[in-house]
């Protein structure tokens, strides 16, 4: 009952098993001073890959086995539930860049017939991660809740769009007024920019759809 009322509250399970997974946890979820990591990566620098299946039901080891093989260094998974939960990813030479989780995201649709989300996060020291993974959390509950376009999100296409939704709407009328006068004169560049940023920046995507070159997107905007 408690689960259905508050779906965010947060328990340890049995889901996180081994000795990292569970000091990670401790570390980023739980409020006790004494739940420090490792001396062991003190200076070291990491990210964290927030994730989220739109549906319940599929095996946890088939899903963290999954989840790893986005990644080409090891990785720890740590689950929230039984479809939510986090990855952490140390600063590499070569990390996972974001056209690599595009394509895991259709690998792994294509294999469980159930679509995952991702938010990809900013690097941080490890004195740092914690508070700045609370920020994160927010910002991947704001893009599931308004963002549905989209299944990969990061801290650069969802910013804007979270600090524009808590401004007043008069003021984002005044802030915005130039740019509509400019829209008014000119309806294909309205056009363009609206689907640019339909496709969050995709410009492939967006000449396709538009049936202009890709260098005619570009000098357009």
């Amino acid at each position: 009952l408690l689960k259905s009322l508050f779906p965010t509250f947060h328990e340890e399970t049995t889901l996180n098993d081994t000795y990292q997974e569970k000091r990670w946890y401790d570390f980023l979820l739980n409020n006790e001073k004494e739940a420090k990591m490792p001396a062991s990566i003190e200076n070291g620098v990491f990210r964290i890959i927030q994730f989220a299946v739109s549906k319940k039901g599929i095996n946890i080891q088939d899903l963290k086995e999954a989840l790893k093989n986005m990644f080409a260094f090891d990785v720890t998974v740590i689950f929230l539930n039984d479809y939510h939960g986090f990855i952490v990813e140390e600063k590499q030479q070569l990390n996972t860049t974001e056209d690599d989780f595009h394509a895991s995201l259709l690998a792994f649709e294509n294999d469980f017939y159930v679509p995952i989300s991702l938010y990809i996060g900013e690097f941080k020291n490890v004195y740092k991660l914690k508070n700045f993974f609370q920020y994160e959390q927010k910002l991947f509950q704001f893009a599931r809740s308004h963002i549905s376009a989209s299944l990969l999100f990061t801290l650069k296409n969802i910013l804007p769009v979270y600090l524009i939704h808590t401004l007043p709407i008069e003021i984002r009328k005044q802030l915005f007024m130039s740019i509509f006068d400019v829209f008014r004169d000119d309806r294909e560049l309205w056009k363009t920019v609206k689907k640019y940023l339909e496709n969050y920046t995709n410009t492939s995507l967006t000449s396709k759809q538009l049936f202009i070159h890709r260098n005619s997107l570009q000098y357009r905007i």
